[in-house]
């Protein structure tokens, strides 16, 4: 840190994570553990590695939520670059942290719409507009591990750090087992080498993947010597013992709140394929109405006898019926044949109207309840007879997250969280209800009724 000073102590984690290479750093850790703390002195040390003397250096700090980003983001970004190292300005009308030209001393902008030598562009996950014109240097994402962080905004700010190859550094703790599963974590483990250390009371589990580029750490909240033991123990006292692993270690548990607990990634996820001529092929579930509107692709295995899902459609664009219409035609075009197209709910007879209307029959599911659709769903991930391409992200990244909500006493009732969310999933019951029920399904699977 020749040009912004010394760096303050660091603990373990945060020392293995100032002192990675790698493309991406992961501090997976409890709650309280120095992550945010630290997340602003690793971007002055890339900030320092990565700009150029000629300006035109910009760089990304997300938070999940405004709140976060109201409330512990902006002031430890402000203590950090504005009163420790006498860096950086914050301009609230934009939301960025002008950078101090180290060359000249100076701030170049005399208002917010100047150019500068450099800025920290800082957002919630929930407000990335501003980011589409950005070309970034290095990106910093706090609590991306909670719901509202998503995979399409994690997907838009690896958008804007293409040009430059910029790294990434995450802080979170682990509320889900959703993308940061599925894209960090689980890549990091698969051929990464592990250290486990002891610090005092403190577990802390170290992966290098340099074929990946990830260097993932994950430890104990009292890692952090600011953080009481007699409070961590007490929460592994009263928690249960899922929560507790991800809430104060950092580490991925089996939560019973979730949907679908019986989906594993090593198990139900593979990479995508061209899939077989001789398959049946073209079985699309749609969520076909609302903000969003989601399809999954669905193709049958006759020699295993296992459904494949190979392609997913999430949109919010605000496309009218006939758009989605034209765009899931032309996805459907590469494969030759679209066999069944099933949609919506009971209520949701008119937009299926529409969507026949617009080019593209949809019939209904025959099975009207919600949970005996998930169950049906869920039985085929157990045992072993619906796969999941590597090539859909998103439902993948849903599968890990979608939960029942817990009572005021903590137990689990049949109401799905943020039940109007859940679009690919919502698109896959509709069509495994109809595999699973109708007695369509053998003519369209062994005389390929094709509806094109």
């Amino acid at each position: 840190m020749g040009l912004w000073g010394d760096p303050v102590p660091f603990h373990m984690a945060q020392e293995i994570a100032i002192s990675s290479q790698s493309k991406i750093v992961a501090l997976i850790a409890g709650t309280q553990s120095g992550k945010t703390s630290f997340g602003p002195w690793w971007l002055a040390d890339e900030i320092e590695r990565t700009s150029s003397p000629k300006g035109n250096n910009d760089y990304i700090v997300i938070t999940s939520s405004y709140g976060l980003f109201s409330l512990k983001l902006l002031p430890v970004m402000r203590e950090v670059f504005e009163d420790i190292l006498d860096i950086g300005r914050y301009w609230a009308v934009s939301k960025v942290i002008e950078l101090r030209n180290p060359y000249t001393g100076l701030f170049e902008a005399s208002k917010a719409s100047d150019k500068m030598w450099g800025r920290i562009i800082l957002r919630s996950a929930n407000a990335l507009g501003a980011l589409e014109s950005a070309t970034a240097r290095a990106a910093w994402l706090d609590e991306a591990g909670q719901d509202e962080f998503t995979l399409r905004a994690y997907q838009a700010i690896k958008r804007r750090l293409s040009l430059f190859r910029g790294r990434q550094l995450f802080t979170t703790t682990l509320y889900n087992l959703g993308w940061v599963k599925s894209q960090i974590i689980d890549i990091a483990l698969k051929g990464g080498k592990q250290q486990y250390h002891k610090i005092g009371d403190a577990e802390l589990t170290h992966t290098e993947n340099e074929q990946k580029s990830i260097t993932l750490v994950q430890y104990d909240s009292i890692l952090n010597p600011e953080f009481s033991i007699e409070e961590f123990q007490d929460a592994q006292s009263t928690m249960a013992d899922d929560e507790f692993k991800m809430f104060y270690k950092g580490a991925v548990a089996k939560l019973r709140t979730i949907v679908y607990d019986c989906f594993d990634s090593e198990k139900h996820v593979v990479p995508a394929f061209k899939i077989p001529r001789a398959w049946p092929k073209g079985f699309i579930g749609i969520d076909p109405i609302g903000v969003k509107n989601a399809g999954v692709w669905l193709a049958f295995d006759p020699e295993k006898g296992q459904l494949h899902l190979y392609r997913e459609y999430e949109d919010d664009f605000g496309k009218t019926t006939q758009g989605h219409v034209t765009e899931i035609l032309k996805a459907a075009a590469e494969d030759g044949e679209i066999l069944r197209v099933i949609g919506g709910g009971p209520s949701e007879r008119q937009s299926r109207v529409d969507w026949t209307g617009a080019g593209l029959p949809m019939g209904a599911c025959p099975v009207t309840d919600v949970w005996v659709q998930i169950r049906k769903v869920y039985a085929l991930f157990k045992e072993g007879s619906l796969l999941v391409h590597d090539s859909c992200p998103r439902i993948i990244s849903d599968l890990g997250v979608m939960r029942r909500e817990k009572d005021r006493h903590g137990n689990l009732t049949d109401k799905i969280e943020d039940k109007d969310t859940w679009h690919l999933l919502d698109a896959l019951r509709y069509i495994i209800g109809w595999l699973s029920f109708s007695n369509e399904v053998e003519e369209v699977v062994y005389n390929r009724v094709n509806i094109m």
